[in-house]
This record gives C-alpha cells, structure tokens and sequence, in this order.
C-alpha cells in the first residue's frame, strides 16, 4: 500500500504490483481488492495485468471482502443493476454491511424482495 499510495514511499505502480501480488499468493483478500482496483484504475499498468481484476474482486467477494463487494456492485457492475443489487445483498447476509443496506434503500428501492433474492442466489452461486 506504501507504493500504491506514495506513503513512505514515492509512488510506483510496478512496485505497487509487486507487493500485492506476494501477498495474493499467501492468500491476502485485502491485496486482492487493492489490486484489482489499481489495475482498474492506474496509469503505469502492463498489459498483461489487465485480464486479472474481475477474478481477484471475485476471490475477495467471495472470500466475504466487504470492500470487494462494494465495489463490485457500485463500480464494476455499476451499469448492470441486477449484479449490483446481488453483490449488495451478498454484503449485507456476509458482512452485514450497512453501506450495502443503505445502498439497497437508495437506489434499489423499487426492487421487490423476490428480485433481490433471485439476484443474490445467482451470485451466491458464482461463489461456489
């Protein structure tokens, strides 16, 4: 995170990478969502690295990564409303992520019950 985010350290990128990636091999769901979002989101990023950020935010999702989560249904889903209705409600019955409910109650209101929980077991079921 000290490459990531120029603490300590000047920022860089590839370093960022470097980091992340040892500790995604010891199993760190929190590296996996830093990396997946500097990915997304950084200047310097080899090419190779760009197929990776829908399974590292998948595998920390899926790991109960209240972080990934969110993200998953406010950015990366943001323009597909039925993934993002189901990560929140994923979030809100793993982590009880009150971000999420509050999510749900601004701007999926009009959502019945029965469609959130259709959206939620179809990512369940991603998550097996």
């Amino acid at each position: 995170m000290m490459y990531h985010f120029g603490k300590g350290y000047v920022a860089n990128e590839i370093q960022a990478l470097d980091w992340y990636d040892k500790a995604i091999q010891g199993g760190n769901t929190d590296a996996m969502f830093l990396e997946a979002v500097l990915i997304r989101e950084g200047k310097q990023i080899p090419d190779d690295y760009f197929s990776k950020p829908e399974g590292l935010l998948y595998k920390a999702a899926c790991a109960k990564n209240e972080e990934a989560m969110l993200y998953l249904a406010q950015d990366f889903y943001k323009n597909e409303p039925n993934q993002a209705i189901g990560w929140l409600e994923y979030a809100k019955k793993y982590t009880g992520s009150s971000a999420a409910q509050y999510l749900i109650g601004k701007k999926y209101s009009d959502v019945n019950g029965e469609e959130r929980l259709r959206y939620l077991q179809k990512v369940e079921s991603q998550c097996l």
